[in-house]
C-alpha cells in the first residue's frame, strides 16, 4: 500500500538526464549566477568601477585645454551669445566641437556647479555606464561568462581609470557608442520602437564627438546590406537633418571643423600645407606604432612595458581573428570597429592617445577573447574556463602596479587639494603658469588679450582673459603680426613644454627691444611679457653667442592701476 501511494519510481532514462543537470548545477553556481543574474553582475561591476575611479581622482583641472573651450562653450550658450569661442578676441562662431558635452557642462552650471569637480564627477557616472553598457553588448553577443570577464578587465584597467575623471567628451563618447552598439546589435526588422531608441543613442554619440561619424556609416552599411529600406528611410529620416545642420553651419561659418584639420600636414601649424598619399600613409604607421606599443598597452595594464606591449600585440592578433569570424554574422559593431581604426590611424599624429581608443577597448578585448577560447576549446577542451581565468587573472597582475600607484596618487592629489591647493598634483612648470594666469586676473586691465600656449585654458582659469595661441614660428615678424591681428598687448612664456622654448623664446630674444618683462617668478620660469605698440619696427637685436638677453621692465599703462602694479611686485 505504501508503495502504491508513493510517487512512481522515476525511469532509468530520466534518471540519466536528471543527474548530470544536478551536477552540473552544483558544480558550477558562480557560472548559473553569471548567466541568470546580469542585472546583479553589472551592479556589481559598476560599483567596483566607481570605488576605484573615486580612488583615481585627481580633483585639478586636466591640462590639456580641451576642457578649458568646453567651458567656454557652455558659458556662451548660457549667456545667450550662441555658439561662440568667447575665448578668443574675436568671438567666432565654433565649428569644431559637436554641442552636446557644452551643453552637458552648460546644464551644471545653470543648476550652480562650478568647474572642475562637478564636471568631473559627471564623466565618472559616464565611465560607469560604459563599463556597464559594455558588459550588456556582450551577453548581447551569447557569451555571459566572457562579459564578466572582460568587463571586469575594464573596469579595473588603470587607463580607464585614469580617464574616468578627464573632464572632456571622450568618456561621454565612449558611452553613448556602446549604448547604441547595444541598441543596433541583433536589431529586429519590425521593432520601430527600437529603432528609434538606437537612432537617438547614435544622435548623441554623434553630436558628441565628431568621431562618431563611423558609427553613421556603419549602421547605413549594415542596414543597406541587410536591405532593411524601410528601417534606413527613418533612421536617414531622424539622423540627416541634425548631420547636415552641423555640416552646414561649418561651411557657411568661416569656422575651422576637424575634416579640414584632417587635411593639414600639422594642425597646429595649417602653413605647413596639405598632406598626401605618402603623408597618409606615414602617418597611418606612426599612429599604428604608437597605439600598438604605448597607447594600448596603457589602457590595458598601465604602462608601456615589455609584457605591455608584448600583451598589446597579442591581443590585437586574436582580435582580428575573432572579429573576421564574426563578420559571417556581422552586426553594426562588426563593421563600426574596422571604420574607426581606420579613422585613429588617418588621423594627425600629434592628437593620438589612449583616451581615443576607449570606444573600441571593448570591442577589441570581447574578439580577442572569444578567439583565445576558440583556441583552447580546440586543444584542450576541458580547460577553457581555467586558461581564460588564468589569462584574466595575469592582465589584472601585470596592472596591480599601475592599480596601486594611480590610487596612491589620485589620493595624495585629492589630499593635497583639500588642504587648498587647486592644482595639487601638476608639475611646478604648470603650478607656474596657473599662478601667473591668475595674476593676470588681478593685474590686468579687464580687456586685457594675452598670446600663449594655453588661450582656452588661461581664460577658464584667468577670469575670462581673451587671447590666442602664439604662432608655431621663432619669427618676430610672426609673433608682432599675430598680436596685431589679436589686438593683444601680453605674452606669457612658459615652460610646460619643448613648444614655447621652440617658437617663442627665440622670437623673444631677437627682438628684446620690442617686448617689456610685467612679472616673473624667477630665472628660467614661467614670465609674462608686454608688447611694445611700435613693435613691428623694432629691428631684431644683432645676433650674440652665449649672452644673456636682457628686457627692460613695464611701466604702469600695462598694469590695471599703479596700486596693484605696487604691491604686485612688492610680494
Amino acid at each position: 500500500m505504501a508503495k502504491r501511494r508513493g510517487a512512481p519510481p522515476a525511469r532509468a532514462s530520466e534518471k540519466g538526464k536528471a543527474a548530470p543537470r544536478q551536477r552540473a548545477t552544483a558544480a558550477h553556481p558562480i557560472s548559473s549566477m553569471l548567466r541568470e543574474r546580469p542585472a546583479l553582475i553589472a551592479l556589481l561591476l559598476a560599483a567596483l568601477h566607481l570605488l576605484f575611479a573615486f580612488l583615481f581622482f585627481e580633483p585639478a583641472p586636466h591640462n590639456g585645454g580641451d576642457n578649458g573651450a568646453y567651458l567656454a562653450l557652455a558659458r556662451s550658450l548660457l549667456s545667450g551669445q550662441g555658439y561662440r569661442e568667447i575665448y578668443d578676441p574675436a568671438m567666432p562662431v565654433h565649428t569644431q566641437y559637436p554641442p552636446l558635452f557644452p551643453l552637458m557642462v552648460a546644464g551644471l552650471l545653470l543648476v550652480g556647479f562650478q568647474p572642475w569637480v562637478p564636471i568631473k564627477v559627471m564623466v565618472m557616472l559616464f565611465s560607469l555606464a560604459a563599463i556597464v553598457g559594455s558588459y550588456y553588448w556582450m551577453r548581447r553577443k551569447g557569451r555571459p561568462e566572457l562579459a564578466f570577464t572582460v568587463a571586469l578587465l575594464m573596469a579595473l584597467s588603470p587607463g580607464v581609470l585614469g580617464l574616468s575623471h578627464w573632464e572632456l567628451s571622450d568618456v561621454p563618447f565612449w558611452a553613448f557608442t556602446i549604448a547604441a552598439l547595444l541598441a543596433w546589435d541583433r536589431m529586429p526588422p519590425g521593432n520601430v520602437k527600437r529603432l528609434l531608441a538606437a537612432t537617438v543613442l547614435t544622435l548623441l554619440a554623434y553630436f558628441t564627438r565628431s568621431a562618431g561619424l563611423p558609427l553613421l556609416v556603419a549602421i547605413v552599411a549594415w542596414l543597406s546590406w541587410k536591405r532593411r529600406w524601410k528601417q534606413l528611410a527613418i533612421f536617414a529620416a531622424v539622423m540627416a537633418p541634425f548631420v547636415f545642420w552641423w555640416w552646414w553651419r561649418a561651411r557657411t561659418q568661416g569656422g575651422v571643423d576637424y575634416v579640414q584639420q584632417f587635411w593639414w600636414i600639422d594642425p597646429y601649424d595649417p602653413s605647413k600645407g596639405n598632406v598626401g598619399i605618402i603623408d597618409l600613409i606615414r602617418r597611418a604607421a606612426a599612429n599604428n606604432t604608437a597605439y600598438l606599443t604605448r597607447h594600448l598597452p596603457l589602457l590595458l595594464i598601465g604602462q608601456p612595458s615589455i609584457p605591455g606591449k608584448v600583451l598589446s600585440f597579442a591581443v590585437v592578433i586574436l582580435a582580428v581573428i575573432g572579429w573576421i569570424r564574426r563578420l559571417r554574422h556581422a552586426q553594426v559593431s562588426e563593421l563600426f570597429l574596422p571604420l574607426y581604426i581606420g579613422l585613429l590611424l588617418a588621423w594627425p599624429a600629434v592628437w593620438s592617445g589612449e583616451r581615443f581608443l576607449v570606444p573600441a577597448l571593448p570591442l577589441f578585448l570581447f574578439y580577442s577573447a572569444e578567439t583565445l577560447q576558440r583556441l583552447v576549446r580546440r586543444f584542450q577542451p576541458q580547460r577553457v574556463r581555467v586558461i581564460s581565468l588564468a589569462t584574466a587573472a595575469l592582465i589584472l597582475f601585470l596592472a596591480m602596479p599601475a592599480l596601486s600607484v594611480g590610487v596612491r596618487w589620485g589620493m595624495m592629489c585629492t589630499r593635497v587639494y583639500l588642504s587648498g591647493d587647486p592644482y595639487s598634483c601638476h608639475t611646478p612648470e604648470w603650478k607656474d603658469l596657473f599662478a601667473v594666469t591668475e595674476l593676470a586676473n588681478r593685474a590686468l586691465p579687464d580687456n586685457a588679450v594675452i598670446i600663449s600656449r594655453k588661450p582656452r585654458l588661461l581664460w577658464a582659469i584667468s577670469g575670462g582673459r581673451k587671447g590666442r595661441i602664439y604662432p608655431l614660428s621663432d619669427s618676430p615678424d610672426s609673433l608682432i603680426a599675430s598680436a596685431g591681428r589679436a589686438k593683444a598687448r601680453y605674452v606669457i612664456l612658459d615652460r610646460v613644454d619643448g613648444l614655447s622654448l621652440t617658437y617663442l623664446l627665440p622670437a623673444l630674444a631677437r627682438r628684446p627691444a620690442a617686448y617689456c618683462v610685467l612679472y616673473a617668478l624667477g630665472p628660467g620660469r614661467t614670465a609674462i611679457f608686454g608688447i611694445k605698440p611700435d613693435g613691428a619696427t623694432i629691428k631684431d637685436a644683432a645676433p650674440s653667442q652665449g649672452q644673456q638677453v636682457e628686457f627692460e621692465f613695464c611701466g604702469p599703462e600695462y598694469w590695471r592701476s599703479p596700486a596693484i602694479m605696487e604691491s604686485i611686485l612688492k610680494q
